[in-house]
């Protein structure tokens, strides 16, 4: 990383290790050496938007994704006897579009 004059910032740097649950339960590797810098392995790390944990499920995002539509209809639903349907159909589409 230093013929590329790039350093690693280990205090926001994520790794995770991808396989079986069986084959990352028989691991007794607990971090990752980078030169100088210690990287903990992490459970689930977000990349581009999308939260990955070791065995790929995906149930880190989804559970992510339904407790932001969950907050964002509470919300809603404590406005909603101030909309109109129209209005609150509107604002409904707006908020889950970008989910």
């Amino acid at each position: 990383m230093t013929e590329n004059k790039l350093k690693l910032n280990s205090e926001k740097t994520e790794a995770l290790l991808v396989g079986t649950r069986q084959k990352i339960a028989s691991l007794t590797v607990t971090d990752l050496q980078l030169d100088d810098a210690t990287v903990p392995f992490s459970p689930a790390v977000k990349s581009l938007g999308v939260f990955l944990d070791s065995t790929l499920s995906m149930q880190t995002h989804i559970s992510f994704i339904i407790n932001t539509c969950f907050f964002h209809l509470r919300r809603i639903a404590s406005i909603r006897r101030y909309l109109t349907h129209d209005a609150c159909v509107k604002l409904v589409f707006s908020v889950f579009a970008f989910i």
